[in-house]
């Protein structure tokens, strides 16, 4: 005979959001400025949606990457629809990280003078560079004077059960994280990809059926046509730029990207460390 621990039914969806709206009213009830980190994706969406549900006037933190009609038009009818205070700031700085030949460029935004929020920007999958590709040097070198955003309070649609093309497993240690007068606040913690589709049809939350349902890369503002050739390490000092068709540095080759993904992943300050 085996015996063994019993263990505990997974919480339900409804049981999910109660406990979601109790841990944000509260976040609420201390906060001086709070902003929600705001994508237009299902999560973010839920997210958004459990907050309004205890105040509607709380800001959108929106970071956007490249211009492009088409990749936010959803999050722009959300705007205008829910009259949603949005926030475009510019980032304090970019940097670079990659995991094989996926290539990333990071913006990072400053809550505070200590806080800092990371935002990815990701060439779509499978993109063949050519004229028309966003240029990732470019974005790299686009001035970076942000100012902090004042905020004491941020609300983040990550799961803990979430998968990064980087950095792999990122689960989150703490549904609450307080870190230089700034509190962190992870709804969505302990929700699966199951429990936010659900929670979309209990609460009519709108999602973005050009994304989602008929997986149309156009709609996807996770990811951009955009060329990151040159910060790929390979065989010589150049390559034939598909963007300028002219030769240019190969850049990835004098990068230590895997250094630097490492430091990054050790400045993520609520990600359990294995």
């Amino acid at each position: 005979m085996v015996f063994g621990a019993v263990k505990s039914p997974a919480p339900t969806t409804e049981e999910l959001i109660d406990a979601a709206t109790i841990l944000i009213a509260h976040a609420l009830n201390r906060a001086k400025k709070p902003v929600i980190a705001w994508s237009g994706g299902k999560d973010s969406q839920v997210m958004l949606h459990l907050v309004r549900r205890v105040r509607a006037d709380v800001p959108v933190f929106q970071l956007r990457g490249f211009a492009d009609p088409q990749k936010h038009a959803f999050a722009d009818e959300q705007i205008k629809s829910l009259g949603l205070n949005v926030i475009e700031p510019t980032p304090i700085g970019r940097d670079v990280v990659a995991k094989g030949d996926h290539v990333e460029i990071i913006e990072e935004y400053r809550l505070d003078d200590q806080v800092a929020l990371y935002f990815p920007i990701e060439p779509e999958p499978d993109h063949r560079p050519g004229p028309g590709s966003h240029c990732a040097v470019e974005k790299l070198n686009q001035p970076c004077d942000g100012e902090p955003l004042g905020a004491d309070c941020v609300f983040v649609g990550a799961r803990a059960d979430d998968v990064d093309p980087v950095y792999g497993a990122v689960p989150l240690e703490h549904d609450t994280v307080e870190t230089n007068g700034v509190t962190v606040v992870y709804p969505l913690k302990d929700w699966t990809e199951a429990n936010i589709w659900e929670a979309s049809e209990l609460l009519n939350v709108p999602q973005n059926k050009a994304r989602y349902e008929r997986k149309d890369m156009d709609a996807n503002a996770d990811y951009f046509p955009m060329c990151v050739e040159c910060l790929k390490a390979g065989q010589g000092d150049s390559l034939l730029c598909p963007k300028l068709n002219e030769p240019v540095f190969r850049l990835g080759n004098d990068l230590d990207l895997a250094r630097w993904r490492e430091d990054w992943r050790n400045t993520f300050i609520n990600i359990r460390k294995e």
